[in-house]
C-alpha cells in the first residue's frame, strides 16, 4: 500500500515484486516508478522537504523546465510552480516546444530552479558534453538537475564514435545509419535501438555510472548523487542498482 505522491490517490493493491523502474504504474494516473521518483527529487529540489505534489505550497516564482517530461506534469506542476515542458524528439512536437540541450539559446541561460530531463541523454550525438553544459547553463545559481538516463557500471559504449555527417535510411522494415567521418570514410550500421518516438531517440549510447558522474563534474555540477533509498509511502522501490535517477546542483 502506498500514496501516489503525484495525483495523491492511495494506493491498495501492490506488492515490492510490481514494483520496478518503468512498472508499479499508480492505476489512476498512470505515472510508474521512474515517474514518481523524478517528482519526489523535483519536489525535494524547490521546497527541501519530501512532499507529494497536492502538497506543494504555490510559489509561481518558482521555476522548472521540463526536457521530455512526462506530459502530464505540466498539468500537475503548472498550479503549483511555472513549469513548462519541452521536447527532445522533434517529431513528436511539432510546435515551438521542441529543445535542443546542447544549445538552449540565450533566452533560457541562468532561468530555472529545477531542469527535469527524462531519458534524453542517451540520444544527444556526440560529443555528449555539450549537453550536460547546456543543462548547466539553463540552471540558476544554486539550482538543481532531476534527470533519469539508462547506466551501466562499466565504460561508456559510444555506438558511433566518429559520428560527423549522418542520415538515417530504410533498411527493409527497419532503418540503417549511414556516416561519413571527418577524414572522409563512409560508415553503416545497421544494429540501431529506438526508444519509441521518431529519428531522434536513436540510441547513441550507454552510459557507464562513472563517465556519467564525470561528465557532470565536468560540466561544473556539484553534489551528484544517486538516489539509493527506496521511498514506499510513494511506491518507490529499486530492486536493481541501476538506472536510477541522479541530482546535481549548479554552485550558489
Amino acid at each position: 500500500m502506498f500514496m501516489c505522491n503525484i495525483c495523491g490517490r492511495q494506493i491498495d493493491s501492490f506488492t515490492l515484486g510490481d514494483l520496478e523502474r518503468e512498472t508499479g504504474a499508480c492505476p489512476h494516473c498512470k505515472a510508474p516508478v521512474r515517474l514518481r521518483a523524478l517528482a519526489y527529487l523535483v519536489g525535494k529540489a524547490l521546497f527541501d522537504q519530501a512532499l507529494p505534489v497536492h502538497q506543494w505550497p504555490v510559489r509561481p516564482e518558482l521555476r522548472a523546465l521540463g526536457v521530455s517530461d512526462w506530459p502530464d506534469f505540466a498539468k500537475i506542476y503548472s498550479p503549483k510552480i511555472s513549469y513548462v515542458n519541452t521536447q527532445f524528439d522533434r517529431e513528436l512536437f511539432v510546435s515551438g516546444a521542441f529543445l535542443d540541450v546542447t544549445k538552449p539559446g540565450r533566452k533560457l541561460i541562468g532561468v530555472f530552479d529545477v531542469v527535469s530531463c527524462s531519458e534524453v541523454l542517451e540520444h544527444v550525438e556526440p560529443p555528449v558534453r555539450l549537453a550536460f553544459d547546456g543543462l548547466y547553463s539553463m540552471l540558476r545559481p544554486g539550482g538543481s538537475l532531476v534527470f533519469t538516463v539508462p547506466y551501466g557500471f562499466g565504460e561508456t559504449i559510444e555506438h558511433f564514435p566518429e559520428l560527423h555527417e549522418w542520415k538515417l535510411v530504410p533498411f527493409g522494415v527497419k532503418r540503417k545509419l549511414i556516416n561519413i567521418t571527418k577524414d572522409g570514410r563512409r560508415q553503416e550500421f545497421d544494429d540501431l535501438s529506438f526508444h519509441g518516438g521518431g529519428n531522434s531517440v536513436l540510441e547513441m549510447r550507454v552510459f557507464g555510472l562513472d563517465d556519467l558522474k564525470s561528465q557532470l563534474r565536468d560540466a561544473g555540477f556539484v553534489d551528484i548523487r544517486v538516489m539509493d533509498e527506496n521511498v514506499l509511502e510513494f511506491g518507490i522501490y529499486w530492486p536493481e542498482p541501476w538506472s536510477r535517477p541522479i541530482t546535481a546542483k549548479r554552485p550558489s
